[in-house]
């Protein structure tokens, strides 16, 4: 599934969160801070795993919230793909030649999640989207690339791709919210403010794990209301 249409919920609001990249701590203080309803909607861009202390904690907690019955719609990153890649990999490998693969893979992708994960885990992975279109903005986790054809089922380029090209004029008065490449905070907060046509809202929150040096203008996790246009942001915990 390359892209999603998500209706506006009749009452509530709608929050975008970027990048978590193993940082379970953070996330639930974030989304504690928000103080989500069930007539909320809540959206994530991806790159849930890899980097910081806690991937398998940030998967199960997005799932729980899901499974609570809160509006929760998630992403898939580049960093998500890396490691449906690698359990599909595993799976087509005898035992004879899987220490050869994983040894390559490791080679790839030193950050790759290692950790083994449950077979709902799998699919709930594996049927993640790669855009979602909402009536006044596009989600993606990296890019669109507006030179092709249908732009909005290059899958590629939404996980890997940093530059949205001629964004204006194929936004039309939309916006497009994404995470993958790191922004300084001022950098976020004057998209914001100035309602730029493409808008991050990763700030590098893995950087700010355990002993990593302390950041002036980054490390945080972010979160922006949408209809609202407010940021919230999250000091990492983890």
């Amino acid at each position: 599934m390359a892209h999603t249409f998500i209706p506006k919920p009749a009452y509530g609001r709608r929050f975008v969160i970027a990048d978590i990249h193993g940082c379970k701590l953070t996330l639930v203080a974030l989304v504690a801070q928000l103080q989500i309803t069930k007539d909320d909607q809540l959206f994530f861009l991806g790159d849930y795993v890899n980097r910081g202390t806690d991937s398998m904690g940030v998967l199960k907690f997005i799932i729980a919230l899901q499974e609570e019955g809160y509006a929760v719609f998630a992403l898939r990153g580049n960093h998500e793909q890396m490691l449906i890649e690698k359990l599909q990999m595993r799976a087509r490998l005898s035992n004879e030649m899987r220490l050869e693969k994983e040894q390559l893979l490791q080679k790839i992708s030193k950050t790759l999640l290692v950790v083994e994960i449950t077979p709902t885990q799998k699919d709930w992975l594996e049927a993640l989207p790669h855009c979602f279109v909402l009536d006044k903005f596009y989600l993606v986790h990296g890019a669109i690339n507006t030179h092709a054809p249908e732009p909005l089922e290059d899958i590629d380029y939404m996980l890997w791709e940093r530059t949205t090209d001629n964004a204006e004029d194929f936004l039309a008065g939309k916006q497009l919210i994404h995470g993958h490449t790191i922004h300084s905070l001022t950098q976020i907060k004057e998209a914001i403010a100035e309602r730029h046509d493409c808008i991050p809202l990763d700030n590098g929150c893995y950087k700010g794990c355990g002993d990593s040096p302390i950041l002036t203008d980054g490390g945080l996790l972010c979160a922006l209301e949408l209809d609202a246009w407010k940021l919230y942001t999250q000091k990492n915990l983890d």
